[in-house]
């Protein structure tokens, strides 16, 4: 083999290689089926200081199809503030959990008060999230958060543009909408990366609390892990 082969051979073996590192780096990443991760949450109009911060976590198991997204306290989720005034009147922001339960039924919980109702469930299109929800999104770049390069991917959601960045090893680092409507708040979360951990969550965390018994008077439809 003369010289020159050698160097198209390994030329083509190099070009290869980088094609191929290049082409799993820019897959959209898949979640894994079960890990739990904590997080700091804040919302801001464009350009604006934080309207308010909280911090939390999330505990996903979808092998069970289960899951438990807890904000603390400040929160402004959503789902939680649609049912604040029937549940925890004196304190619209104090912590509140959304539970995803293995009856299929979301249920809105504020454990300060012990009171709880349920919105909707899968049949109201109420659901956890799968692992693949980035399957059609579009690399955005890179990020630094906590020192780590987390790479980006975007899509469209129901009501927003979501954003997800993640490290080469999937680790979690930021996830944040911007809403279509720009009256809206842009939501963030930073993930504490070395909170994650991708074991199954403690089944306990699932468990319906004995005071869930009654519908919430203001119903939901089709809300996923990102209300």
């Amino acid at each position: 083999m003369t010289c020159a082969m050698l160097k198209v051979l390994l030329l083509l073996h190099l070009t290869t290689t980088v094609l191929v590192a290049k082409a799993s780096f820019l897959t959209p990443p898949l979640w894994p089926s079960s890990y739990s991760v904590d997080f700091q949450e804040e919302g801001h109009a464009p350009g604006s200081k934080p309207l308010y911060t909280n911090k939390g976590s999330w505990y996903y198991d979808f092998k069970q199809n289960i899951g438990r997204f807890d904000k603390g306290a400040g929160q402004h989720d959503f789902a939680c503030q649609q049912q604040a005034h029937h549940l925890s009147p004196n304190d619209l922001h104090a912590p509140c959990q959304l539970l995803f339960a293995k009856d299929t039924n979301m249920y809105v919980i504020y454990p300060n008060t012990k009171a709880c109702c349920t919105p909707c469930g899968e049949k109201e299109f109420c659901s956890l999230i799968k692992p693949n929800w980035l399957s059609n999104s579009t690399y955005v770049g890179t990020r630094v958060y906590e020192g780590n390069a987390c790479y980006g991917w975007e899509i469209n959601g129901s009501t927003s543009k979501d954003y997800w960045f993640a490290t080469k090893m999937n680790v979690p680092c930021e996830y944040h909408q911007i809403p279509y409507k720009v009256s809206e708040a842009i939501v963030s979360m930073n993930f504490t990366q070395e909170s994650y951990k991708t074991d199954e969550p403690d089944q306990s965390l699932f468990l319906i609390p004995s005071y869930c018994k009654e519908k919430c008077p203001s119903a939901m439809h089709s809300l996923h892990a990102f209300p």
